[in-house]
């Protein structure tokens, strides 16, 4: 499903599909993603049976990796707990970017000299093609015919390699900002990333 490409995003909603290749791992991946932009996302990865793994929940700066089966969560910056979910590290706008095509949010060498900003290359129509930064690089293998949305895109770092396959998207429907609630702190057990990853392995 696609809804027309706005000119003003201010929220990203929809589905995708996530692989993910290390030298002796594979892992594959469907979730959901809700940006409300510019600072708070929410994340939502399945099992096979549509059965929720885990959840991310980002505002203000707070990020948050949930397992809601048991009650726990870690508590880290957005950069961290996106690199667990997608293998490098990426600000909230650099994953947002990936899924909108909204290359804005991508700082390029050009603005700054800062190593940390992205080399992007891009094509005879200007569309991004392929971007590079310390740690990453990114390849657009596929725009959805007549939009600036992406439908496929390769990355990878020093250790493995991933693509992202967007299944459908959406932009800007009202948001309840109750998806974006912390009260689940209440109930829930904080836990050090190395126990969220060790029940996480018996979710998947």
């Amino acid at each position: 499903m696609l809804s027309p490409y706005p000119e003003q995003i201010e929220t990203i909603q929809g589905f995708a599909s996530l692989k993910i290749k290390g030298t002796d791992s594979f892992s594959r991946s469907k979730f959901s993603f809700l940006f409300s932009l510019p600072d708070k996302a929410r994340i939502e990865v399945f099992d096979f049976l549509g059965r929720t793994i885990y959840q991310i929940i980002i505002k203000d700066k707070k990020a948050f990796l949930v397992v809601p089966s048991k009650k726990i969560y870690w508590l880290s910056t957005e950069e961290e707990i996106i690199e667990k979910f997608i293998g490098c590290k990426l600000s909230l706008a650099e994953t947002a970017s990936f899924l909108s095509g909204q290359w804005k949010y991508l700082k390029e060498k050009a603005e700054d000299k800062n190593k940390d900003f992205w080399d992007i290359k891009k094509n005879r129509e200007g569309k991004v093609i392929r971007g590079e930064k310390p740690g990453m690089t990114f390849q657009v293998n596929e725009y959805i015919e007549g939009t600036d949305l992406i439908e496929n895109v390769s990355f990878e770092n020093r250790f493995q390699e991933g693509q992202l396959k967007i299944l459908s998207i959406d932009f800007n429907n009202p948001v309840k900002e109750n998806l974006f609630s912390f009260s689940f702190i209440e109930s829930f057990q904080r836990k050090s990333w190395d126990e969220i990853k060790e029940v996480m392995s018996h979710e998947s």
